[in-house]
């Protein structure tokens, strides 16, 4: 781990500490904020475009 990963680490150990009063080691603190980054990349993601004809809007006539 490089000095920047491990100044990361750090901070989220102390903001878990702060939001849920517990506190994790440094192995746990570093698996816990890549999950937190995998998962923000994920729900970051832009939605892929919908195919014509499957809106849900209703349709006139």
């Amino acid at each position: 781990m490089d000095d920047k990963e491990a100044q990361h680490v750090r901070e989220f150990q102390k903001a878990y500490k702060e939001e849920f009063g517990e506190e994790l080691t440094t192995g746990e603190a570093s698996i816990r904020l890549h999950q937190l980054v995998e998962f923000y990349q994920l729900i970051s993601r832009p939605l892929p475009p919908e195919p014509l004809g499957t809106t849900d809007a209703p349709k006139k006539g």
